[in-house]
C-alpha cells in the first residue's frame, strides 16, 4: 500500500552488468548503481539502475513519479508515514525535496 517506504541504493550488482559495444568490440559497464523501493509488506514499488554512484539526481524524478502514482491510489493529500533509507544523513535533504515533512529514518 505504501504507508511506509524502504529504499536501498546498492553498487555491487551494477558492477556485474557488462555490455558489449559491437562497433568497437569493447566491453563496458553502463551503470554505477541500482536503487529500489519496497513498501511495508516488502512489495517492490519501484526499481531502477542509475549511471553514477550516489546519483540521487537521476532517481529523483522516479521517486516523484512514485509519489504521484501513490497519490492517485490514496488521494491527493497522501504522504507516506515514514521512509527508511540506508544513508539518511546524506540523503535526507534530497528525499525531503520529493517527500516534504515525511520522517526520513535509518
Amino acid at each position: 500500500s505504501g504507508q511506509v517506504l524502504k529504499t536501498d541504493f546498492t553498487y555491487k550488482i551494477a558492477e556485474k552488468i557488462v555490455c558489449y559495444h559491437p562497433d568497437s568490440g569493447m566491453l563496458f559497464k553502463p551503470f554505477g548503481g541500482f536503487a529500489s523501493v519496497v513498501n511495508e509488506a516488502g512489495q517492490v514499488m519501484w526499481y531502477g539502475f542509475h549511471h553514477r554512484e550516489d546519483a540521487f539526481e537521476e532517481t529523483e524524478p522516479h521517486f516523484a513519479a512514485l509519489l504521484a502514482r501513490l497519490k492517485k491510489m490514496h488521494g491527493d493529500d497522501y504522504m507516506p508515514s515514514a521512509i527508511y533509507i540506508d544513508n539518511c544523513c546524506s540523503r535526507r535533504t534530497a528525499f525531503n525535496r520529493v517527500f516534504p515533512d515525511v520522517p526520513i529514518l535509518l
